[in-house]
């Protein structure tokens, strides 16, 4: 009867698509512990899931005041914010998440990314931008694909503030790196073409 162990159990059946198993598994959950923060995500999951978009937000945001290190509610939630361009919450959330998660490659990149390429100008930092890119691009073990995102957000970042000299060392440290690690042919194309559009500034 351990509302953490059911949780899982529901998260497991709901990846596996078992809903009748899941809907036990939840009610139960409901009764012992209803604002289990891992209940209120998978409850965000299926919101989500039926198109129920506002409620699927309230649902991650209950989780994530519980427990926000929480990983995947962070993503979830990030996603949904981006997905429906509200960015100001995007922003907000990555900020809050990297306190509990301060050296999280992917949190670092994304915090980059929106910081420097924002459709919301308003919400536009390449400094800040540069600074989160940089830290992802120069994490210890980082995940090919965020070492390879963040390289290119850092390199555009450096490009915006005039550095066009940092700007094409770090495209092509990324692209070398993308060629080593024999990143897709498309991936590496646009990379190439940001080093082109940097060496003709």
């Amino acid at each position: 009867n351990n509302p953490d162990v059911i949780a899982d159990v529901a998260d497991l059946l709901f990846q596996f698509k078992e809903k009748d198993k899941m809907n036990d598994c939840l009610a139960k959950l409901k009764k012992l512990a209803p604002s289990n923060p891992k209940l209120l995500r998978i409850s965000g999951e299926i919101a989500e899931a039926n198109k129920e978009t506002q409620k699927a937000i309230s649902l991650y945001e209950s989780s994530f005041k519980g427990d926000p290190g929480d990983v995947k509610t962070i993503r979830s939630l990030g996603s949904i914010f981006r997905n429906n361009q509200m960015w100001e919450d995007y922003i907000k959330l990555y900020k809050k998440a990297l306190v509990y998660h301060p050296n999280n490659p992917d949190f670092l990149s994304r915090m980059g990314e929106v910081l420097i390429s924002c459709p919301d100008i308003s919400l536009l930092n390449f400094e800040e931008g540069k600074k989160y890119s940089e830290r992802a691009f120069t994490y210890y073990n980082c995940p090919l694909d965020v070492l390879i995102a963040s390289g290119s957000h850092l390199a555009y970042a450096y490009a915006m503030l005039g550095e066009k000299q940092k700007a094409i060392t770090t495209i092509s440290q990324t692209i070398n790196i993308g060629r080593r690690e024999k990143i897709a042919e498309s991936h590496q194309k646009r990379l190439e073409g940001l080093l082109n559009a940097f060496q003709h500034m």
